[in-house]
């Protein structure tokens, strides 16, 4: 099965999240969930899809708001994020700013939050969309002056792959 598919079926949320499914003002990160409920709230995940800038250019904001957002909130909007990372063929991914920001924020989810919150159903995909970006860029050049977003995105997806809790049953 393709990994678009894998990610349809598994990322498979119908219902835009509520305020409070979105965030939860807890007094910690206030500006950043500010700006994801100004960003998010009330669109669908097509609408933020369509939304991302060719090339992916001054998306770090909008994905970085990623990890603050409650669980089904990261669910329903990282949908966009990963279609856009295997659909957009305008370049490669290694150039691709929005790509560089989604790994390096999902590094921090994990980092900071677990893989658990992600269904075990979604972890697998998450690994299968890290694998495939590895692959693509295994034999780019590591020289920051050439792709400077290469080094740093194999250090992130192998601290992603990393996590033996990523495995799962897809």
């Amino acid at each position: 099965m393709s990994l678009e598919s894998l990610i349809r079926i598994y990322f498979n949320a119908s219902k835009i999240p509520s305020k409070d499914e979105l965030v939860k003002f807890d007094g910690f990160d206030q500006l950043e969930k500010e700006n994801a409920v100004e960003r998010f709230l009330g669109k669908s995940w097509d609408e933020i899809l369509n939304q991302i800038p060719a090339g992916g250019f001054g998306t770090q904001c909008d994905i970085e708001e990623l990890g603050v957002m409650e669980p089904y909130g990261l669910q329903y909007y990282l949908k966009s994020y990963l279609l856009y990372c295997i659909k957009n063929e305008a370049e490669p991914r290694y150039e691709n700013e929005t790509v560089y920001f989604l790994i390096w924020t999902l590094k921090e989810i994990f980092r900071l939050r677990g893989v658990e919150v992600f269904t075990v159903e979604q972890r697998p995909v998450i690994r299968q969309f890290v694998v495939s970006l590895l692959i693509e860029i295994q034999d780019v050049d590591d020289d920051e002056t050439v792709f400077p977003f290469v080094k740093s995105m194999k250090e992130y997806a192998q601290d992603i792959l990393g996590d033996p809790n990523l495995d799962g049953g897809v």
